[in-house]
């Protein structure tokens, strides 16, 4: 009986040794290939989905190969009169290049933080890899927000960076659509002035933006000519550009937009 016991215990221990042998040798392995038994996955491939996030490996960021931080959003220029919100990808027809149509084209919101009307504005964006993003914006009330896409349909990715945000604007005050003189409505794109003054006006011309859920869509005016509009009269006309949404009238200008904004 005894005999039994200690040539049971001589077989345990002999397999707790060999269950030993086999751990390290699969240890030995997973050192020399850089793996790691969990879920099959490689040591970089795992720090790279920690978190659910892509990071750069090691060797990477020490050789000076990870991207800069860049800028942050709201950003704002002018001394605060002019806020970019944010920067997006857009696909479909850019209103701001003839309706051409593209995919992932880079798009910013831009709010007039201003008391004044912005009568133009340029906003150029300077990304990591070097690429140039224009911006032109047209006719932009105090307090109004646009949708504004860039002009030759460049791209935007979501890991690309901002460095840097410049642009030339012109500010205006004064009373840009006659109120003194004409009333303005609209319900879709259908627009009417009416002229309550004493004077007859010929060669007017319209300015509106697209505007969806309280944005325009678009940094650009679309422009209709309003070639007589007597005393006391109505005129309705067709803003079919705006068809998206709804048609914002923000300037009337005399003389077929040749004439001075008032002041």
């Amino acid at each position: 009986m005894n005999r039994k016991r200690y040539i049971k215990a001589v077989v345990i221990v002999l397999l707790l040794a060999l269950a030993a042998a086999v751990l390290l040798i699969i240890r030995g392995q997973d050192a020399e290939t850089g793996g790691t038994a969990e879920d099959g996955i490689s040591a970089s491939e795992s720090d790279q989905r920690e978190g659910g996030q892509r990071t750069e490996p090691e060797a990477a960021q020490d050789e000076g190969e990870t991207r800069e931080a860049g800028l942050t959003f709201p950003y704002e220029l002018e001394n605060g009169r002019l806020s970019v919100q944010s920067i997006f990808q857009f696909t479909g027809f850019n209103p701001d290049n003839g309706e051409q149509e593209g995919e992932n084209i880079a798009a910013l919101t831009v709010v007039n933080q201003s008391d004044e009307y912005v009568v133009s504005a340029e906003i150029q964006v300077l990304q990591d890899h070097g690429a140039e993003l224009t911006f032109e914006i047209t006719d932009l009330p105090s307090g109004e927000s646009v949708m504004v896409f860039e002009k030759e349909n460049k791209t935007y990715e979501p890991d690309d960076v901002c460095m840097e945000i410049t642009d030339t604007a012109e500010f205006r005050n004064g009373d840009l659509l006659m109120t003194d003189r004409i009333a303005v409505s609209a319900e879709g794109t259908a627009v009417t002035l009416t002229n309550h003054s004493q004077e007859a006006f010929r060669n007017l011309l319209l300015h509106c933006h697209c505007r969806i859920d309280g944005v325009y869509f678009g940094g650009l005016t679309y422009t209709y000519p309003v070639t007589e509009l007597a005393a006391g009269q109505s005129v309705t006309v067709d803003a079919a550009d705006c068809y998206l949404g709804e048609a914002a009238v923000v300037r009337i200008s005399p003389d077929n937009g040749e004439g001075s904004i008032q002041e």
